[in-house]
């Protein structure tokens, strides 16, 4: 499973210091014990896994990955409060220079973490939501504009799990495990189950005109 998490500048902790080298900023892409808009929340901890085989991750422009990267975080830490990153942005690319700038007048106002979660890291909340205690894969962290918007998103769910469904029960597992909370799910199943209905009735519909005008030409050519 794939996610995106994002958080606002005022949880972010983001500082870009003129004092310190161009393109330099630091803060939080992650906080521990935060609870998000759809109920996931991060436990302590929960980086530990992914931190020790992160290698160079790169810097993105609200998740941007087809383009190139504006830059690269020089240190990612997990300590009490959650991930704290230290990033550089390339400032010889006019598009991180747009956005470093943005930045600093505090126009552009998140960051988000882009990670891969395995189903034995994390537990489904009763409240609804799941509760993360072992993120798989680092993959990147971006810089965002809209932190409300995107503060907590599906990108994709793997096919297989997809592919496995066999029951409405199955489909329901899916969508609570991707970030749903139990109303939502059973809402879009319900919704689902009644546009299936009416597609099978259209069917039926349809087959039935069909076969009463084969029917009716056969009579008409025993005439």
């Amino acid at each position: 499973m794939e996610l995106t998490k994002t958080l606002d500048l005022t949880d972010t902790e983001l500082k870009v210091d003129g004092n310190e080298a161009p393109g330099t900023f630091t803060g939080y892409a992650s906080k521990f014990n935060s609870t998000d808009l759809v109920g996931d929340t991060f436990a302590p901890g929960a980086w530990t896994k992914a931190l020790e085989d992160a290698g160079t991750i790169p810097i993105f422009f609200n998740h941007d990955s087809l383009s190139v990267p504006l830059g690269k975080y020089t240190k990612i830490e997990q300590n009490a409060r959650g991930l704290k990153v230290e990033g550089q942005l390339i400032l010889d690319i006019p598009k991180a220079q747009d956005i470093y700038a943005a930045m600093k007048a505090g126009v552009v106002s998140g960051m988000s973490v882009g990670f891969t979660l395995d189903e034995g890291g994390y537990e489904k909340k009763e409240e609804g939501g799941i509760l993360i205690k072992e993120v798989k894969a680092l993959r990147e962290i971006s810089i965002c504009t809209f932190p409300c918007e995107t503060k907590a998103r599906i990108v994709s769910v793997k096919s297989e799990r997809v592919e496995s469904m066999k029951t409405i029960r199955d489909a329901e597992t899916v969508l609570r495990d991707s970030g749903f909370s139990k109303s939502q799910s059973l809402g879009f199943l319900s919704r689902l189950k009644v546009i299936i209905a009416e597609e099978l009735r259209r069917e039926s519909d349809l087959k039935a005109k069909a076969e009463s005008a084969d029917a009716l030409k056969r009579l008409n050519s025993l005439i």
